[in-house]
């Protein structure tokens, strides 16, 4: 159970910080080399990990108590 939750929260975490490079780890071969994603894209990446953060904080509560 703490596994699940810190890998979770580690990957929220992660989508929030460093929405570019978490995005790009799903489309590399969507891209090209000289482009860079949208900043929807971007956007949509960085509200992803809000929600994989408040989901981890949830199971978590849930979980332990």
């Amino acid at each position: 159970m703490v596994i699940i939750f810190l890998l979770m929260l580690t990957i929220g975490i992660l989508e929030v910080i460093f929405p570019k490079r978490m995005l790009m780890l799903g489309n590399k071969r969507e891209l090209k080399k000289e482009e860079e994603p949208s900043d929807f894209f971007i956007n949509i990446t960085r509200i992803g990990g809000v929600i994989l953060i408040i989901i981890a904080i949830t199971f978590a509560v849930g979980a332990f108590s």
